[in-house]
């Protein structure tokens, strides 16, 4: 039989799904792989060829690092065979800065900061590398000063209490938020950029093509 049938029939089989499903790192080496897959000239399907950059939103970064473990821990075990090849491949990748970058993303909040700087210092002990940047999202871009808060103040009951309550936990979130950049910014080994928070619903073409737009400018 044709490898490609084999696999074809192997991918549509509920046995295999759920081997996928119980198999400890299947599904992560899966995925770490078909991304590895996507960047190279030499794609499984004939006729189809490789992607200059090849983007995989990570999950959250305990499981992100587990999910850039996987290839080496498979390695490990299966020792020969294409899985053992495969999965030294994609290690080999994961490893090169140069082919491969890694970009840490977070909130300014102080949880997510702590995580963000321990992601990093496990990149470095168990990859030898730590992110090539770190972008803190959501930030406030026009926060209260002083004298706004003060005019706040000063307007007494001129100013409804809804929107004075409003305008409070709008300064102490800038003011949170500036303190979390601090510290990303004293333990990041990368550069740290920053992106607006954008008010609203769900984020539309138009949004995300102004976060591009933001990261273009600045990275």
């Amino acid at each position: 039989m044709r490898p490609r049938a084999v696999v074809e029939l192997a991918v549509r089989s509920k046995a295999f799904s759920g081997f996928v499903a119980a198999a400890p790192g299947a599904r992560e080496l899966v995925t770490i792989t078909k991304a590895w897959e996507l960047g190279r000239a030499d794609r499984w399907r004939p006729g189809t060829t490789g992607y200059d950059l090849v983007v995989l939103d990570a999950p959250a970064s305990g499981h992100g690092l587990g999910l850039l473990r996987t290839p080496h821990t498979y390695a490990e075990i299966a020792r020969v065979g294409p899985i053992a090849s495969q999965a030294r491949l994609v290690t080999g990748l994961l490893a090169d800065p140069r082919r491969c970058g890694v970009v840490a993303v977070a909130t300014a909040e102080e949880t997510p900061v702590g995580e963000t700087l321990e992601l990093q210092s496990a990149l470095e002990q168990q990859f030898g590398r730590s992110p090539e940047a770190f972008i803190a999202n959501g930030v406030l871009r026009d926060p209260l000063t002083s004298a706004d808060a003060q005019a706040v103040r000063d307007a007494g009951g001129t100013t409804h209490p809804a929107v004075a309550a409003a305008l409070r936990a709008r300064r102490e979130r800038s003011r949170t938020q500036g303190q979390q950049l601090r510290r990303l910014r004293r333990g990041a080994r990368a550069p740290v950029v920053t992106l607006p928070f954008l008010a609203g619903g769900a984020i539309d073409p138009g949004a995300i093509e102004a976060l591009a737009g933001e990261l273009r400018r600045r990275l």
